[in-house]
């Protein structure tokens, strides 16, 4: 056989020896980066045909191995049909070689067709389940392949982070949502003449607490004496429940008040209203609980205390 002048790339190519009684080396060509070289031996009978038989059955395993990787990634349909041309040259190359004559090597030369067979037959089946999946032009494959393997990924990535953000937000709000559904319920729900005896009873508990704390204060100013003039004062509500922002923080700081600051208790305590600072300021220590009352004595301005009786 004499081998021509451009042979394509996927036939496979002969190199002639020197005699025709030596059996010529032949190169199977699979795909562009798998060529299988079967190299003759110079010696004939039984060796010879041991070492053909070792060849073919490495040129099987080589081509189970890869036969995954050159499917997908660099064989298209037209190379993987060269398989069965593959099975064939194998075996016209051990039948000029007198292999079949023998039953042990035809039996192993059989095994290496069918193996071959079955890998032409599963990529065949997947080329088939490919084109049905993704139909497009074979150079399309791969991209094709790719694209849907990302868009799978990045569909279940993007749905995780989205069912997370979800989660959390319904976390935050949970909180916040039942409150207002709550609110519109009882709304919905309670009579309106309910609703109104409902407020004016937190507003009489609410006069209760302040009356509560009020008579605890001025008990407790009660105990304050002279001798101690830095003891705090105990606060007294107003009846919105504020304390006045002139309240005196100490015995010490009661006795120095001055008019406008006496004047402006009272009022902020509804209290009766003096003309003279110390009526003002003896009117709000009778109301405070404190057990002192304000005089003067003669020209002079100081400021004496003294016990009221019965105290």
């Amino acid at each position: 056989m004499q081998p021509s002048a451009d042979p394509p790339a996927s036939s496979a190519s002969f190199s002639p020896s020197t005699s025709s009684s030596v059996p010529l080396s032949r190169t199977t060509s699979l795909s562009s980066q798998t060529d299988i070289t079967i190299e003759p031996s110079y010696s004939s009978g039984p060796a010879y045909a041991q070492d053909s038989l070792s060849i073919m059955r490495d040129s099987l395993i080589n081509l189970e191995v890869l036969d995954f990787m050159v499917m997908l990634i660099f064989c298209g349909s037209e190379r993987l049909t060269r398989f069965p041309e593959c099975s064939s040259e194998l075996e016209s190359q051990a039948m000029d070689q007198g292999l079949l004559n023998n039953n042990q090597f035809g039996e192993e030369l059989q095994k290496i067709r069918q193996g071959l067979d079955d890998i032409d037959k599963g990529q065949t089946n997947g080329i088939q389940e490919i084109h049905r999946k993704y139909p497009g032009p074979e150079c399309l494959w791969n991209a094709q392949f790719v694209v849907v393997i990302m868009e799978d990924m990045l569909k279940h990535k993007a749905l995780d982070v989205i069912r997370k953000q979800v989660d959390d937000e319904i976390k935050d709000k949970l909180g916040l949502l039942i409150q207002e559904e709550v609110q519109e319920y009882l709304k919905q729900e309670m009579p309106s003449k309910l609703g109104k005896d409902l407020q004016k009873m937190n507003t009489e508990l609410d006069e209760l607490h302040r009356d509560l704390h009020n008579s605890e204060s001025k008990r407790m100013n009660s105990f304050l004496r002279e001798k101690n003039p830095h003891e705090p004062l105990q606060t007294i509500c107003k009846s919105d429940g504020k304390v006045s922002e002139y309240f005196p923080k100490t015995l010490d700081e009661l006795f120095n008040l001055d008019d406008k600051a006496c004047k402006a208790l009272v009022q902020d305590y509804g209290l009766e209203v003096s003309s003279s600072k110390d009526g003002n300021l003896n009117r709000f220590m009778v109301f405070a609980g404190v057990q002192y009352q304000m005089v003067r004595r003669g020209n002079n301005s100081k400021h004496v205390a003294f016990d009221i009786p019965g105290a």
